[in-house]
């Protein structure tokens, strides 16, 4: 059966962008190239950053012209699904949505459903400042009746040193400590399990080894991308 082609707005950053294909790649049942989706992406690494648009009150460079431009050229390629490669640019999503007559799969919807599939009620939620002030997940897990738990303001700087000064950043002789330490506090309180709502992040949790539970909204995406596209999911994911 032929499968619809996926198109990745991505380049947030390029890292990120690259684990979700490979993490498309990993959960499909194929078993040779032809039963894989066809995938085409946008890595458009100049797109301006979410977080410090959001966090300027308007300051500074505005991304949506990019993403909706990269929407579109996706589209043009071929695409038929699309999938944003960034949780903080779902704060864009209703406007890019309406852009393209090709749906948009929205990761942070479906990241919340994923937590209701595992039957969590308290989920601690990492992510950007900009996805934390700005992105309305609460509604998504309210209407699931899960509690969501974030970083105080003091623990958030140390996601951000992870996400733009680690793996943004391409360091892996971070110090972690305090992140650690934050995890550790959450924990206390009545998180089960924590979503991974940057997607630098689950690359930081996998390359660091750090074993607490995760919610990883890539494979949550690459697994909603594949089924949409008309594939199967390998057992074990």
């Amino acid at each position: 059966m032929k499968k619809k082609t996926l198109g990745i707005i991505g380049g947030m950053g390029a890292a990120a962008t690259a684990d979700l294909f490979q993490k498309i790649v990993a959960v499909t049942d194929a078993k040779n190239d032809r039963e894989h989706i066809p995938v085409v992406i946008d890595n458009n690494t100049m797109i301006p950053d979410r977080t410090a648009f959001l966090l300027s009150n308007n300051k500074r460079e505005n991304p949506k012209k990019d993403l909706i431009e990269s929407a579109e050229k996706l589209r043009s390629y071929g695409a038929e699904i699309l999938m944003i490669a960034c949780n903080t640019a779902h704060y864009f999503f209703t406007e890019i949505q309406s852009t393209v007559d090709i749906p948009i799969i929205n990761m942070v919807e479906e990241t919340a459903k994923e937590v209701a599939k595992k039957k969590h009620k308290c989920v601690g939620i990492l992510a950007t400042e900009g996805f934390i002030q700005f992105v309305d997940y609460k509604q998504y897990y309210d209407r699931l009746g899960i509690d969501t738990v974030c970083p105080n303001n003091d623990e958030q700087k140390y996601v951000n040193e992870l996400i733009y000064n680690g793996i943004k950043s391409q360091n892996y002789d971070i110090d972690l400590t305090n992140f650690i330490a934050m995890l550790e506090r959450m924990s206390t309180v009545g998180v089960e399990s924590f979503v991974l709502a940057c997607t630098e992040l689950p690359i930081a949790f996998s390359c660091f080894n750090l074993e607490y539970p995760i919610i990883d909204s890539n494979i949550v995406l690459a697994k909603k991308a594949v089924i949409d596209a008309g594939g199967k999911i390998r057992t074990g994911f």
